[in-house]
């Protein structure tokens, strides 16, 4: 205590200028000590990053080394290239299946489609069907790919419809909440909500499908 009484009084005594100098030498000293804890675990942090770094981009170069390899060993050998393309294939086929099981692929014939939003539409009299368009079916899956510079097979399209409508703003919300609550496994999105002419409005929208049928869509009359 009479120590740091002493280290005051002397303070007490410094002109403006040396204060300033030994405030600058006091902060000097915790900036570079606190620098030190700080500083010095980033950069053992930043060593082991950069080791780990490493070592992924030479497993890399390996796999890629090996994969070199096997590329020049097919390139002599027809049946092995066939072996493997029947391997991809099974186990393309087991990965299909397994998405099926675990409802990641929800499929739907066009003709479903079609039922369903027809019969959506017939439910609400007060809804005017103004567009009901196809689009091209997408290829999102492909079997694959073949020898010889052949075409690789689909196996799943993605369908889509661009749809309009017009009615009053209560027959517009039951149309879509029949869409959300259908059986079917519909997506739908990419939606245009304009008000015509109260209580009348439209809404266009996109509705999509996953088929193994290449057919556009359509609505039977």
């Amino acid at each position: 205590m009479k120590q740091w009484q002493t280290l005051n009084a002397k303070y007490s005594q410094m002109t403006l200028r040396e204060k300033a100098l030994t405030l600058g030498t006091i902060l000097v000293v915790l900036i570079f000590g606190s620098s030190h804890l700080i500083i010095e675990p980033m950069f053992v942090q930043y060593q082991g990053l950069s080791s780990d770094s490493r070592k992924l981009q030479n497993s890399i170069n390996e796999v890629n080394q090996q994969r070199q390899e096997v590329e020049d060993k097919l390139a002599t050998n027809p049946l092995l290239q066939l072996e493997l393309q029947l391997e991809r294939l099974n186990l393309q086929h087991i990965d299909l299946e397994e998405k099926l099981q675990q409802k990641e692929l929800s499929l739907i014939s066009h003709e479903e489609m079609a039922r369903t939003l027809q019969y959506i539409l017939l439910e609400n009299s007060q809804l005017k069907l103004l567009k009901l368009k196809s689009k091209p079916a997408k290829e999102i899956l492909l079997a694959a790919e073949q020898q010889h510079g052949e075409t690789a097979t689909a196996l799943l399209y993605q369908h889509g419809m661009e749809v309009e409508v017009r009615g009053t703003y209560f027959a517009i919300l039951k149309f879509l909440q029949q869409l959300e609550q259908s059986q079917q496994p519909l997506q739908w999105g990419n939606f245009i909500y304009e008000v015509v002419e109260y209580p009348y409005a439209s809404i266009s929208f996109e509705l999509n499908a996953v088929s193994t049928d290449k057919e556009f869509i359509g609505v039977k009359k």
